[in-house]
């Protein structure tokens, strides 16, 4: 055997363990099983994802290894299942050129961390809501009385808690339960309100809130993009009114659509981010809506 030949079957030999097959076994929220089957691996050390067209469609990070098996978590891309699985270069990050790698279905760089975006997230948002009712208001004037709409408008601050459970790598099922009170306030232009004895019209309601949502995430990244759809209960635990009749306030319900994101600032903990519009259900003489701003502090676990 020749110098040539020789260096070849080193260099086989020293790169052969990389090759060998190692497949995922299975992929559940942001995490993967390995079946290494004589492959070498080790903690923290970064594994490239590669379907059956021989496309890269993901990155993950090595936490456990044990009995010819490794636990793993998606650093970027996601994973179907039954992709086989390399070592990357490196220990702890992929290299800056596979960001680049022709045909690659993920990117990624030496600063790329380890997020939970696919974990389960809690998180408590201070909203600020900007509230809108339109109200038919009917004066005293005999035998036939004027009526108007009458336009109000408020501000108030509330406090949500929120819950998103995974369903799959991109829907979630999102529960929020939360103090949002409403207020708004305008001017009638007769003596139509407060019991035909005023020109101001308005009206505060405490609720207590609970909603539920389907929420589609984007991205899988740092900066976890989402649109969500759903609807809230409200109930009111306080109120006081001149523009509407006090028994008429009782449990309803709105529906909307918000989009927002969960900017991860370490492994677990992110501040979401989220705009939401809530349209209350209309009578024949009321319709109101609401748009909610939320910012806050969440843990994905």
């Amino acid at each position: 055997m020749n110098l040539h030949n020789t260096l070849r079957f080193v260099f086989v030999l020293f790169f052969s363990q990389n090759l060998l097959a190692a497949k995922v076994l299975q992929s559940k929220n942001g995490k993967i099983m390995i079946d290494l089957e004589g492959a070498s691996m080790s903690v923290n050390q970064t594994v490239v994802l590669t379907n059956a067209q021989n496309k890269k469609v993901a990155f993950a990070k090595i936490n456990q290894v044990k009995g010819g098996k490794a636990i793993a978590t998606i650093i970027k891309g996601q994973s179907q299942g039954n992709e086989s699985v390399a070592v990357m270069a490196g220990k702890g990050a992929a290299p800056k050129s596979a960001a680049a790698t022709e045909g690659s279905e993920v990117t990624s760089d030496a600063s790329s961390g380890v997020y939970r975006t696919q974990g389960k997230k809690m998180s408590v948002v201070v909203s600020l809501m900007s509230n809108s009712m339109d109200t038919k208001q009917a004066d005293g004037t005999q035998p036939t009385p004027n009526i108007e709409t009458v336009q109000m408008k408020g501000s108030t601050f509330g406090v949500t808690g929120v819950l998103d459970w995974p369903l799959n790598n991109t829907f979630d099922l999102r529960g929020t339960f939360g103090y949002e009170p409403y207020k708004v306030a305008g001017t009638a232009a007769n003596f139509s309100c407060d019991s035909l004895t005023s020109k101001d019209c308005n009206a505060s309601i405490t609720y207590l809130s609970a909603g539920g949502y389907i929420r589609f995430n984007l991205t899988q990244s740092r900066t976890q993009f989402w649109l969500a759809g759903g609807g809230t209960l409200k109930f009111p635990m306080g109120k006081t009114t001149t523009a509407l009749k006090p028994d008429d306030i009782k449990m309803t319900m709105t529906y909307g659509a918000g989009l927002g994101l969960d900017f991860f600032i370490n492994n677990k903990s992110f501040i979401p981010i989220s705009a939401e519009q809530q349209m209350f259900l209309k009578s024949d003489t009321v319709s109101a809506s609401t748009l909610i701003i939320r910012v806050g502090y969440g843990s994905a676990f």
